[in-house]
């Protein structure tokens, strides 16, 4: 069964291109006029960009690898609560936390905890996905600064409990939300990790199409599973989902030439409208963020502004 779009927005129109230099950035906090991005290959690299000056300003950390012998600089992931900074590499629990103005390190601890898709809540609070190793399946978790849990959560498992619960956990406002990847399903948290509701996405895919196969006892995915939510972003109330599932009023080649993103009401799940962005050069965007009544986008080495939100 297919569903319909509802395309009510106006077209959006690039009104700045700021080239980067390389692939890899992804954006990691806002302050005033500045957009700070990170860069998956060079963990201690902050990239500032002035939206009044427009002038791009490139900050370093200097992390004492000698400190942490179990320190894995890829797996590192950034974010700036202007002024903190924290650096922290989920596959070895290590926590850094930095000052921006003066670039010092002024705090470092080790947890217990491993894992991935690491959000800073406030300064005494992260969130992030982890495995459950009794219940067999991915587990999310809110903890404190000393490691306690606030609360954890299980998505629903459909097969596997690891590819059928994937997904993005993102923050902003008030609001955590996980979106899944494989399903038409978004979960909202409150900052403490307590579901306010499931959502789902306007697609009518419910259960993950993936065909899970074990060898030597390790699960793997046997074939290209079918992927429905790409991406996800936040302003204000609005609930922004990059799907990839098209439907039937969207022609072929509107479908394939642009990127669709569909727009919720954050607070009760409501799918609201859906708009085109431009494909460039062919290539989707990987990172997106709203700031100052501004849509910003990271294509392949290019930060992209658009007028028209």
């Amino acid at each position: 069964m297919g569903f319909n779009r509802n395309f009510e927005s106006p077209e959006f129109l690039i009104k700045d291109t700021i080239p980067l230099g390389y692939t890899g950035y992804y954006f990691t906090g806002v302050h005033e006029n500045h957009i700070f991005l990170g860069h998956k290959s060079a963990p201690a690299h902050i990239l500032r960009y002035d939206l009044k000056t427009k002038d791009t300003i490139h900050l370093n950390f200097n992390i004492d690898r000698r400190q942490f012998p179990n320190f894995d600089p890829d797996k590192l992931k950034l974010a700036i609560q202007y002024p903190n900074t924290y650096f922290v590499d989920g596959s070895n629990g290590i926590f850094i936390k930095g000052n921006l103005i003066n670039k010092n390190i002024n705090e470092t601890n080790e947890l217990e905890w491993r894992f991935d898709n690491y959000i800073q809540i406030d300064s005494n609070t992260i969130a992030f996905r982890t495995y459950d190793m009794h219940k067999q399946q991915n587990m999310l978790a809110a903890i404190d600064s000393i490691g306690k849990a606030i609360n954890i959560y299980h998505p629903k498992k459909q097969q596997d409990g690891i590819f059928d619960t994937d997904g993005r956990l993102f923050q902003k406002n008030n609001y955590l939300i996980y979106l899944l990847y494989y399903r038409n399903e978004f979960l909202v948290f409150d900052n403490t990790l307590k579901l306010q509701y499931a959502g789902k996405t306007i697609d009518t895919i419910s259960t993950a199409q993936i065909d899970i196969s074990t060898f030597d006892k390790t699960l793997t995915i046997s074939s290209p599973p079918l992927r429905v939510n790409k991406n996800l972003f936040v302003n204000d109330s609005k609930l922004y989902v990059e799907s990839i599932i098209k439907s039937n009023n969207q022609s072929l080649k509107q479908f394939q030439q642009q990127v669709t993103i569909d727009v919720y009401n954050l607070k009760y799940g409501k799918y609201l409208h859906s708009f085109y962005l431009p494909k460039i050069n062919r290539k989707r965007p990987v990172e997106y963020t709203i700031h100052k009544d501004k849509l910003m986008a990271i294509y392949d080495k290019n930060l992209v502004i658009f007028t028209g939100y």
